[in-house]
Parts: C-alpha cells; structure tokens; sequence
C-alpha cells in the first residue's frame, strides 16, 4: 500500500481550532487540551481519544466570536465539503483566526467522480498514526490550487507544498 508520510509538529499557539476533528483526533493527539475539534457528525467525536474539547458544529457556520483562535487547523477535512461549502467553511475559519493567527491545512487532489481513498501515515512528536481517509467524490474535486485560491484577500501563504496527490498549506491572517 502506498502511504503519504506526513510529519507534524507543534507552532506556537495557545487557542486552536481544528475543524473536522473526529476519527483520529490528529490535531487534538498533537496539542492536547489546547485544542477545540469541532466535526458536524457527532459519531465521528465519539471515536476521538484525545485530550481535546469535542463539538459537534458545521464548518460552514462556526459559532465562534471573531478572532477568537491562534490557530485554525483543518486536517483531511475539506475532501468531504462540496465546492461551495469549502470556501464557505475557510472564510467563517479566517473570520474565526485573531490578526496574524495561522491557518493550516492538509489535504488531498481529487480528480475523479468515484470512491477516493488515501493512506497516511502521520508522524507526531511521540508515536506514529497509520490512517486513512475516503469519500465519495462526487461534487467534491479539489486542487492544491484550488485550495489556495480560497484564501485571497484573507490570508498571506507562508508556505506550501504538494506531493503526488497530497498538499500542505500554512497561512497567516491579514491584519
């Protein structure tokens, strides 16, 4: 099986966001109590073991106060948001972020129409997580440039990287 490594470490941040924070909890296994995972299926928190807090809550319809987070974190989470709802759930994740607040996302290039599935293997500070993720991808093709796009106007990219189907993408939050 071939299997995206991905390495994940810890920035700087006190508050953080990580929207679609079910399954495995990643974000919440790397920040601990720091973390907020939000994820509309409640099944998908109930699966979570981490140390974070765990509600149920759309990513297109955040009930945060502006400003509120360090970080806003979305791991393999847009793949199962239709193109309208993707940009609407990273403008209310920006309107969310505090001024030069990070964004991070890690995701996938869909091109097909048909059940997608990806493997991971993600390596965190302590132990590593093998995964994977899957959707049926109609109405959900997305791009490593498509992503980024979404951000104009709201963040500047800090940086960004793509490997085979996989991408990475940090930004920071206008003032």
């Amino acid at each position: 099986m071939n299997r995206q490594k991905i390495v994940l470490e810890k920035i700087n941040a006190e508050v953080i966001l990580d929207i679609g924070g079910g399954g495995e909890g990643i974000i919440g296994q790397l920040y601990g109590s720091k973390v907020i995972s939000i994820d509309k299926l409640k099944n998908e928190l109930d699966e979570v073991s981490n140390e974070a807090m765990k509600i149920i809550m759309d990513a297109t319809d955040l009930k945060f106060l502006d400003n509120t987070f360090d970080l806003v974190t979305i791991f393999y989470s847009l793949m199962y948001l239709k193109s309208e709802e993707k940009c609407k759930a990273i403008s209310e994740a920006t309107r969310v972020l505090k001024p030069n607040g990070i964004i991070e996302i890690w995701d996938v290039n869909i091109d097909v129409n048909d059940l997608f599935i990806t493997d991971l293997e993600v390596h965190l500070p302590n132990k590593i997580v093998t995964t994977s993720y899957g959707v049926y991808a109609e109405n959900r093709k997305q791009s490593f440039s498509s992503v980024k796009k979404l951000f104009c106007k709201r963040v500047n990219i800090m940086s960004s990287a793509e490997y085979s189907k996989h991408f990475y993408v940090r930004g920071k939050k206008y003032i």
